[in-house]
């Protein structure tokens, strides 16, 4: 595999004060209300190193953050990579892209204590279909000259991924994530389509030829085929994110993150996962008792199937995924 050196002051990783990887004096805080300095988000200068086949490839200054939410508490921490000057290489087989702002060294999140490589596997598997997703290199990090471990090296979902992956793409970029939650630019066209979604009646072509319009459809079906077959008990009410640029033709699009919690990977305080988790009914879900499936989080999914048009259409879709994308013997042997 690959090696990846990083080097940084040992006071930004390790002292009390303000070192990135410990629980410290408590200098962050996460939404359960714990207090470790690993919560705080804080960057820190780093030199950076990329050797392929025993020959040093890549070397620049760089910026490194802890990442993640509940995976931050683990001994083998997820880093945020960052540079203004760009990462000039192609670190992934299966893009032809060569310049990255950003990417994440990833130990696949809660997964970290099972495969290291369940996320990474899933994304993979779609790479074919009409969903944007996160490249995948693993690689050997050397943290200060000592082994690291094993990492998950992958894109990063910001507005320069968009523009790398969707040269057409132009003007600002509207990126949201959970509900309607602003991460760049604005929720105002999204909130207006749920707004429609909640005021018509979908079962009407004549409203279900302005969705059309509205959402790219195909990336909405496959998205959701995914998510279903992968089994996602971490999802459809958390690991949302979607985007559209702000143009007149432009659609919303879905983005895969997170899947973690996909084929079978179930800690004890998330629903049991596995092939006997009826994952369609999980995407129905109307309760707002549940924190992975709140009626907020399945109401365009489940507004959507009482059109006949897009209930055919994600019924053909999900048949040939089965049949193909997700085919047993394409799984099982996938490299």
């Amino acid at each position: 595999m690959p090696v990846v050196f990083i080097n940084a002051s040992e006071n930004d990783l390790w002292s009390d004060s303000n070192g990135i990887y410990i629980e410290g004096l408590g200098s962050g805080e996460n939404w359960q209300g714990l207090k470790a300095n690993y919560f705080a988000g804080v960057k820190i200068p780093i030199e950076f190193q990329y050797y392929f086949n025993g020959e040093r490839v890549l070397s620049q200054n760089a910026q490194m953050k802890v990442s993640g939410g509940g995976s931050r508490k683990q001994p083998q921490k997820s880093f945020n990579i960052s540079s203004k000057e760009p990462f000039n290489y192609p670190f992934f087989k299966s893009k032809s892209i060569t310049n990255f702002n950003s990417f994440r060294l990833r130990v696949s999140g809660q997964d970290w204590r099972s495969t290291l490589l369940r996320d990474a596997l899933m994304h993979s598997l779609i790479e074919e279909t009409n969903i944007d997703y996160q490249a995948y290199q693993p690689v050997v990090l050397y943290l200060n000259n000592k082994y690291w471990g094993i990492y998950n090296l992958r894109e990063k979902f910001t507005k320069h991924y968009i523009r790398q992956n969707h040269i057409d793409v132009a003007g600002k970029i509207d990126i949201l994530e959970n509900n309607s939650q602003v991460k760049s630019g604005s929720n105002k066209d999204y909130n207006r389509l749920m707004d429609f979604v909640k005021s018509n009646n979908l079962s009407d072509s004549l409203v279900y030829a302005q969705l059309e319009n509205w959402i790219d459809i195909s990336n909405f079906i496959d998205y959701y085929c995914a998510q279903i077959y992968f089994a996602n008990t971490d999802w459809p009410g958390n690991n949302i994110k979607y985007w559209r640029s702000q143009t007149d033709t432009s659609k919303w699009r879905w983005f895969l993150h997170d899947t973690d919690l996909g084929f079978g990977f179930a800690p004890i305080w998330s629903h049991p996962g596995g092939v006997n988790h009826n994952t369609i009914a999980f995407a129905l879900n109307d309760s707002t008792t549940t924190y992975h499936n709140q009626a907020w989080s399945t109401l365009l999914f489940r507004s959507l199937l009482k059109n006949a048009k897009f209930k055919e259409s994600f019924l053909s879709s999900f048949a040939f995924h089965l049949g193909n994308t997700f085919h047993p013997h394409r799984v099982v042997n996938h490299r």
